[in-house]
């Protein structure tokens, strides 16, 4: 099912001229719902922004995407809550989610967290990130059981925790643009990263 979001939506995301809010987008989500987001700042709210409604297949109808509508681009950005440990990203927590053409920015931890399994991040833009700009890893219950995520085609910069020494920060030595620390056949090809 299409489904359409935006910064400012309320609607119930059926029509592009009633658009859900990215957080309705997520409550709602199901197997095979294609969510144009519209061009515009989404906030990313203390909590952040969390995919944790899960696909079931990457086959026909099986999995979820939000990608940004043709000839626009969604921005999540994290400015206005970044403070020191303060629980600003974007985080994949099911399974089977695609995020595609979105820029995410000024997040106070990674940029994108995937602690999910079978979910891609592809042509995304990430950016001035106080840690990785994406981090990838298993959950503790299952270390080597999950992962198959796909990285692609993205552009990571400017991602540093230099000047940060609290909590997760290192002083310049805990961030990277891509890192994974655990998992099992994850696919990172064609990203680049400065």
């Amino acid at each position: 099912v299409v489904k359409y979001v935006s910064p400012t939506g309320t609607g119930d995301g059926l029509t592009i001229g009633n658009p859900m809010s990215i957080v309705a987008a997520n409550n709602s989500a199901l197997p095979g719902d294609h969510f144009w987001l519209r061009g515009g700042t989404y906030h990313i709210p203390l909590n952040g922004i969390r995919f944790i409604e899960p696909g079931t297949s990457w086959g026909p109808g099986g999995y979820i995407t939000y990608e940004s509508y043709p000839d626009e681009r969604a921005i999540f950005d994290g400015a206005v809550n970044q403070a020191e440990d303060a629980d600003v990203r974007v985080k994949f927590q099911g399974a089977f989610v695609c995020l595609r053409n979105v820029e995410i920015k000024n997040s106070s931890l990674v940029g994108v967290e995937m602690v999910g399994t079978d979910n891609k991040i592809e042509f995304c833009e990430i950016h001035d990130c106080w840690l990785s700009g994406i981090l990838a890893y298993a959950s503790e219950d299952a270390p080597y059981t999950t992962g198959r995520n796909i990285i692609r085609n993205n552009t990571i910069y400017n991602c540093s925790d230099v000047g940060h020494i609290d909590g997760w920060y290192d002083n310049g030595g805990n961030a990277d643009a891509i890192s994974i620390s655990s998992g099992v056949g994850n696919i990172i090809e064609h990203n680049l990263c400065y």
